[in-house]
């Protein structure tokens, strides 16, 4: 062994460790925004316009669809009717809804409640189809309008 002295190489400062999270964060979160929306409604909403838009009753499906935005429903609520709008109408088929007796509207739901649906979506086409006779007969389906007594029979959970 010689008298030499072992030379301590110059080491850079480090920097102190970030607080990790308990979790690995996907790369792909970098570029989203907070207030960006997961559901699309806009979109849905677009699309099942353009479906309404075809079927016979299609404007007023489309009136309906605009007297909801008008009364401040969310675009949820609404991005909801507009899907439901469809079914219900290919079961009115073509029916003028101005003119439904109790008898049509019997019909309408009798096949409502045959489809094999869950209970929660023939209460929702159920609801549905009364606020669509309520506005085609009186205007506006708000609250404190009256149910014509064609669809205030229906009973809903």
């Amino acid at each position: 062994m010689s008298g030499s002295v072992p030379q301590i190489s110059a080491q850079k400062p480090t920097k102190p460790k970030e607080k990790s999270l308990p979790f690995k964060t996907p790369k792909h979160t970098k570029d989203m925004s907070i207030n960006k929306p997961i559901h699309n409604y806009a979109q849905r909403i677009k699309r099942n316009r353009h479906n309404i838009q075809q079927l016979p009753n299609g404007t007023l499906g489309l009136q309906f669809l605009d007297h909801l935005s008008a009364l401040g429903l969310s675009l949820g609520r609404i991005s909801k009717c507009s899907a439901h709008i469809p079914v219900l109408f290919r079961i009115i088929n073509g029916a003028d809804i101005k003119a439904m007796t109790k008898t049509d509207i019997e019909r309408i739901v009798a096949q409502i409640n045959n489809r094999p649906n869950k209970e929660s979506t023939k209460a929702d086409n159920k609801l549905l189809l009364r606020k669509i006779v309520q506005y085609a007969k009186q205007g506006t389906c708000a609250k404190g309008t009256p149910i014509p007594p064609e669809v205030s029979w229906i009973s809903l959970p």
